[in-house]
């Protein structure tokens, strides 16, 4: 059992670094290179300090099985990403940000 418990830790550790290291990878890029990537995220709305937040939510299984004596079955979990944007001078909105959760 702590074998199981081990396992599943660094799976999904494994995948939290993932998504950390995209999310990062967007920052001081223009915000429509993410869209490229990854689609228009289904919310946006304005922040107090002028920014603007976008965030999507995908749902997964990845990583996250559970075996029993009788089946082994995976966990869907929500992985909710946020990216936050600023227009700079140049007219151009650019990722200042971003957060995950349940990633």
């Amino acid at each position: 059992m702590r074998g199981l418990v081990f396992a599943l830790a660094a799976t999904l550790l494994a995948g939290c670094a993932s998504v950390e290291k995209e999310m990062a990878s967007y920052v001081g890029r223009p915000i429509q290179e993410a869209f490229v990537d990854r689609g228009v995220p289904r919310t946006k709305f304005a922040m107090p300090d002028g920014s603007t937040a976008r965030s999507e939510i995908e749902r997964t299984s990845t990583g996250a099985t559970v075996e029993t004596q009788i089946a082994a079955s995976s966990i869907p979990f929500d992985c909710i990403r946020t990216l936050f944007a600023k227009t700079g001078d140049d007219g151009v909105e650019r990722v200042v940000g971003y957060r995950t959760a349940g990633c």
